[in-house]
């Protein structure tokens, strides 16, 4: 049945059968709906206000963008589960499905208490959390029976180290000291969340259940970084669980340090394929203006920067496998139009590197780095082939001037260091290249693979 754009505005819908029914951008503002049947119901955009859904069954509905207040009446709701989204071409099988785990489904009042707090801000609820650009998905991970601050934490550290690309980061708590918690974390589009709360529910319940001990034990070789975050999760945790109403946003990041090494290369002999266009200290003005970015963003504690100077083809897989691991390479060398990055050999010569063997040497890391920055002329073709296996590579098409390519920098750090993503950081070196008169070479940097523009 198709209800489609419908006007029920103020309808007598009480005990009305309406399983699996299309009501997608209906009015059912001020509608009666007690007791109706709406399991299956597609309610995309559907505006509810002031609407009474006492006693309905919502099992199986799809309410992405529908439209409720704080006057919309969910009381004694029947909902096993629940679908934040339509399925989609690109997004067929992960409809964004409440419970997270699949075979976890709401209990009596579990519904109301998960959508209680998102009545006021539902339309920004879907902007921050689920918008299809965005690669992250906000997780909810239930305890019913309290929730061990020092076990939940453990257990989010041991969960970035099985999930190193998973971005996790502790959003927010709700719920209250008689009702079910709920832990919210932000985690990567790529994760499988069903996956991802089972093992969580695993982990938790196996360290909780451990002596005090020998849970101390388990924080003995974590970093400095991680070991605040677990003592911020603890006290946040600690403190409002003595609270009558939980609903608290926390961003925390159990990754600690996001580490960035820049891959730094001027061998002998380079001026010579630059005439007056040669600048020796263009890397050293960069990696400083980038560092003074960091030093005063929103979160300069995520991000560490290393520095491999005067780098050798030989030495590459090296850096990459080196303690501490980064998240982020990004070359500082030359390239030149017809033959490539120039990097050093054994001798301190220009080596040309060829675009497949770069590729395949960024294959063996796809797990580990999120983006390649190659802050080089003539570097597309690398970045093409790289893009094959890292989620974001960026490149410069053909030449651009040392202050456009420190410009692009500047600015590509200052979001990541304001929390914005790889590609909405993209977007504004590209803003800031625009601002300050680099209109024509913003034109030459690219991201690939280019969906995520």
């Amino acid at each position: 049945m198709n209800f489609n754009e419908a006007n029920l505005h103020n309808a007598n819908l009480k005990s009305a059968k309406l399983q699996d029914v299309s009501l997608m951008g209906a009015d059912l503002s001020q509608a009666n709906l007690k007791n109706a049947d709406l399991s299956g119901a597609k309610l995309v955009r559907t505006q509810l206000y002031e609407a009474d859904l006492t006693g309905a069954n919502l099992t199986g509905a799809f309410i992405q963008d529908w439209g409720i207040s704080d006057k919309t009446k969910l009381d004694q709701i029947k909902c096993k589960e629940i679908f934040m989204q339509l399925p989609t071409k690109e997004n067929k099988y992960d409809p964004c499905r409440k419970p997270d785990e699949v075979d976890e489904y709401f209990q009596e009042g579990d519904f109301i208490d998960f959508i209680t707090p998102l009545r006021d801000t539902l339309k920004e609820y879907h902007q921050k959390y689920f918008d299809p650009r965005q690669q992250a998905r906000i997780l909810d991970l239930p305890h019913r029976d309290g929730i061990d601050s020092l076990a939940a934490a453990i257990t989010l550290k041991e969960l970035t180290e099985r999930y190193p690309k998973a971005g996790i980061e502790v959003v927010s708590l709700q719920g209250g000291k008689d009702k079910i918690i709920r832990l919210q974390v932000k985690i990567s589009k790529e994760v499988n969340r069903d996956q991802f709360s089972a093992e969580y529910r695993k982990k938790y319940h196996e360290i909780n259940i451990l002596p005090n001990q020998q849970r101390q034990c388990l924080l003995v070789d974590i970093t400095k970084e991680t070991s605040q975050c677990i003592r911020s999760l603890g006290n946040i945790i600690d403190t409002v669980m003595t609270s009558k109403q939980i609903y608290l946003e926390t961003n925390i990041s159990f990754l600690g340090k996001k580490k960035i090494l820049f891959l730094i290369a001027n061998p002998q002999g380079i001026e010579q394929y630059f005439a007056k266009n040669f600048d020796p200290h263009r890397f050293q003005e960069e990696i400083h203006d980038i560092q003074d970015r960091l030093d005063r963003a929103k979160r300069r504690e995520q991000f560490k920067i290393i520095e491999k100077w005067a780098v050798r083809t030989q030495e590459l897989q090296d850096n990459l496998n080196e303690e501490p691991k980064p998240q982020i390479v990004h070359f500082l060398c030359y390239g030149v139009a017809q033959k490539g990055l120039a990097l050093e050999n054994d001798l301190g010569e220009i080596n040309f590197v060829n675009p497949t063997a770069l590729a395949y040497l960024f294959e063996q890391f796809k797990n580990q780095i999120e983006c390649v920055l190659l802050n080089v002329n003539y570097s597309e073709y690398y970045a093409e082939a790289v893009a094959q296996h890292i989620d974001y590579v960026i490149g410069i098409k053909q030449e651009v001037s040392s202050q456009a390519a420190i410009t692009f920098s500047v600015g590509f750090y200052t979001a990541l260091g304001a929390g914005k993503s790889i590609s909405e950081a993209y977007k504004q070196g590209l803003v800031a290249l625009c601002l300050d008169g680099f209109e024509e070479e913003s034109k030459q940097f690219v991201l690939k693979p280019e969906i995520f523009l």
